[in-house]
């Protein structure tokens, strides 16, 4: 079958969505857990240190975590979840020996993402906060930064490496 029209567009990266999320955090600084989920995807929990990607989990059995209305997830789901968390923790921390966890970071695309750190601070995890968006993507205001950082970074991963000018794109 012949397309009307070519591209003649050549991939210039492929880039993993795991390893993305820590181009998004300091090189330096403390321990930090980011849990990541997309829609219709598993929920991924993370540790970086020093920049570095040290330990993922992809976390089976919270499908349905995006959908849940925050009202109904202290049904079971969110105890499950913190479960999951500290027994990743005391891993990181007992067999990895790396230092503890300070800081939990949510990259996740829920409806009520603003209420998630309350439920964490309620249960006594009191590091948690929502990843924010970079400062100087000041190109990227429009998007819905926690639904669309995996193309967002890859942009900015691009641009930095000359490979994208969005001024050029128009």
């Amino acid at each position: 079958m012949r397309l009307p029209y070519q591209a003649k567009l050549e991939p210039v990266a492929i880039l993993a969505e795991e390893l993305l999320s820590r181009d998004l955090v300091p090189a330096t600084g403390p321990t930090r857990l980011i849990l990541q989920q997309q829609p219709n995807n598993e929920l991924i929990l993370q540790i970086i240190h020093h920049g570095r990607l040290c330990f993922s989990r992809h976390l089976r059995g919270f499908q349905q975590f995006l959908a849940t209305p925050v009202t109904q997830l202290q049904f079971g789901l969110f105890d499950n979840l913190l479960l999951e968390v500290q027994r990743s923790m005391d891993f990181v921390e007992g067999q990895l020996k790396l230092p503890p966890v300070r800081e939990v970071l949510l990259l996740l695309a829920h409806p009520e993402l603003a209420a998630l750190p309350a439920l964490f601070h309620q249960a006594g995890f009191n590091q948690v906060k929502i990843m924010a968006q970079p400062a100087q993507w000041a190109w990227a205001a429009q998007c819905d930064f926690s639904l669309w950082w995996p193309a967002l970074v890859a942009m900015a991963t691009l641009m930095q490496a000359g490979e994208l000018n969005l001024e050029a794109a128009g």
